[in-house]
C-alpha cells in the first residue's frame, strides 16, 4: 500500500510519462492510452508534449491520449 500511495502522489506531482512509458515497453503493452491526465492537455500540442514525454521513455507502439468522452475499444 505504501507504494501505491507514493506513485499515486508522485502522478500528480511530476511528469511520469517517460517512467510509464519505460514501464509499458519493458511490459510488452500491445497498445497505452493515457487517461486523467493533469493537468488536462488543453490542445493537440498538450498531446503531443505527453506522448512525447511516453515515447522518451522508450515506448514504441500505439499510443492515445485520451480526451473526455473518448471511447476506446479493447480486445
Amino acid at each position: 500500500m505504501a507504494n501505491q500511495a507514493r506513485l499515486y502522489l508522485a502522478d500528480r506531482a511530476l511528469a511520469i510519462g517517460s517512467f510509464l512509458g519505460g514501464l509499458a515497453g519493458r511490459a510488452g503493452v500491445r497498445r497505452l492510452v493515457l487517461t486523467h491526465l493533469i493537468p488536462d492537455p488543453a490542445d493537440e500540442a498538450g498531446e503531443k508534449e505527453f506522448a512525447d514525454d511516453v515515447r522518451r521513455g522508450g515506448y514504441a507502439g500505439p499510443l492515445t491520449v485520451g480526451r473526455d468522452l473518448m471511447t476506446v475499444t479493447v480486445g
